[in-house]
Parts: structure tokens; sequence; C-alpha cells
């Protein structure tokens, strides 16, 4: 066992890692200095990028005594969402999720904040709850996170994904553009760049409606960005399922590649895109270099 006690930028522990293994310890560790004690190297020290050029005081000018409503609340990006608009400020902020568990735990998560938070179960798809939704609580600034983003699921059930990710998108950007709401952050996908999947292709009819109804009164923008480390039903937590059942890594291609970013980190940049954005406008984050996932297992 080894247990690395210093401070290292990513590339630096990435680095010795590899060097740890090579001389065959693969048991390390890392001494946390916060809370005194050692834990278990993880994948995400290994591939987390520490977030460049942004402006947390830009961010909370943005939020500031803000109502902020926040679809697909109870997501991986969207629990991130809820937690840092509660970081930086916002006076009020509505959860919407059409999952009972999802909003159950970010309403548990977020429980000392109880008075700021609302948590709204309900489908974007249901236009009259919305509305009133809207009309209730005079959200100034939407975050819309909600979507099926599983490809193979999408590709099996197109139906389902053209129905939740463009219907939805479509009807709650008519409802704030209704209701009067004055700034609409989409997120989107790098997978909506030309396009070869049912989920991709949703994404991008999103981007195209939602921007084109950004006026002076509406500002519109969405926000692309690529594989979030540990996010529902991806590679990390696919790999880290399969190892602690004593099962082969499945790879669908040995020279595919992804870029990947930490939760937190993308979260960071989209409210940024969200503060700097005048409306029309379409953000692509920068993803660092990819990794090969064969690298990764």
């Amino acid at each position: 066992t080894a247990i690395i006690a210093l401070r290292l930028e990513q590339e630096e522990l990435k680095k010795l890692f590899e060097e740890l293994v090579a001389y065959g310890i693969c048991d390390v560790k890392i001494f946390s200095f916060t809370r005194n004690e050692a834990r278990d190297i993880s994948i995400e020290d290994l591939l987390a990028r520490k977030p460049k050029d942004l402006d947390d005081s830009a961010v909370a000018a943005f939020l500031k005594d803000k109502v902020v409503l926040v679809s697909g609340a109870g997501g991986t990006i969207g629990s991130e969402l809820c937690k840092q608009c509660i970081k930086f400020g916002a006076k009020h902020l509505i959860m919407v999720d059409h999952s009972e568990y999802n909003l159950y735990k970010i309403n548990d998560d977020l429980n000392l904040y109880k008075e700021k938070i609302t948590p709204i179960l309900l489908s974007i798809l249901d236009k009259q709850s919305l509305d009133e939704v809207l009309k209730t609580y005079k959200p100034e600034l939407i975050l819309h996170a909600a979507a099926y983003k599983h490809v193979p699921l999408c590709e099996q059930n197109p139906h389902s994904a053209v129905i939740n990710n463009i219907l939805g998108t479509k009807i709650l950007c008519d409802s704030a553009k209704e209701n009067k709401v004055a700034k609409f952050v989409m997120i989107s996908t790098d997978k909506a760049v030309r396009p070869t999947n049912i989920m991709g292709c949703t994404k991008r009819v999103c981007e195209l409606y939602t921007l084109s109804m950004s006026d002076e009164n509406f500002e519109v923008a969405c926000v692309r960005f690529g594989n979030v480390l540990g996010s529902s039903g991806s590679v990390i937590p696919k790999f880290k399922a399969q190892i602690a059942n004593n099962e082969p890594l499945t790879l669908t291609h040995p020279d595919i590649v992804r870029y990947f970013m930490l939760v937190a980190e993308a979260v960071q940049l989209v409210l940024q895109a969200g503060a700097i954005a005048k409306g029309g406008e379409l953000f692509v984050l920068d993803m660092g270099k990819p990794v090969k996932i064969i690298d990764l297992a």
C-alpha cells in the first residue's frame, strides 16, 4: 500500500500513480488534509482537471437574489445546478423533476435551505401545470437540464426520446417566453454536432428551436459539453460495478475515446456561460484532452 500525502496537480498525481503501478503497487490511497484521513484514489482524481478561467464573481452577480427554476433538478447535472444556485445566492430555487426519487434526493440534500427551495413533482410535458408554476413563482432564469440522455435507450425508444427531449423542451421554452422569463439556458451535448444517433439529433433540434426563440426580452443560450465523470449510466459507474462483481470490463471498441469533465466543473462553466450570454449563443465547453476508454479500463 502507498499513501500519497502531497498536494499534487492532476497530471503530477497521474504520473506518480502510473509509476507506483509500474512497481507493482496497486493499492494507492490519498491523504485528505480536510478530513485528516487516507482514502482510496479514485478515477476522478486521475481524470479531473482544475477548472480554468472561472469567474466566481460573475456567476455570483448573475445568480444573487434571483428566482431560478431548474428542470431535471434531480439528475446528475440538475442536482449540481441546484447546489451551486444556492451556493451563489439565489433567492428562491424551484426544482422541477418528474422522478419522485430524484426530486426527493435533491430536496433532502438541500434540506438546510428549505426556506429557499420548492420541489415540484412535474413533467415538463404538462403545459397547463407548468404555466401555473411559472405564474405562481415567476422565475427570472430557467436552467433546462431535463432530458433523456442515454444513447442506446434513445435508439431503442426513438418516439419517447423525441417526445421527452424535443416536445418537452418546446413546451418549457414556449411557457417561459409566454410567462416573461428573462433568460433560458439549455444544457446540450457534444453529440448534437453532426449527430449520428437519436439522442444527438433530438438535442440538435432543441438547440435550433430554443435559439430561434431568443429576442431582446427573452435571452436564450445553449451550452454543449461531453461526458461527465460518474454521471448515472456513464462508463465509470459501469466499470466500477463490473469490478465489484468480478466481471470482465466491457468495451464497445478498443479505439473509442471520450472527453471527460467533473460535474462541478461542467456546471460552473454552464453558469458562467449563462452569466455572459446576451441571447442567441451556443457555447461549447473545452473538455480538455480525450481519454481512450481502453486506458481508462
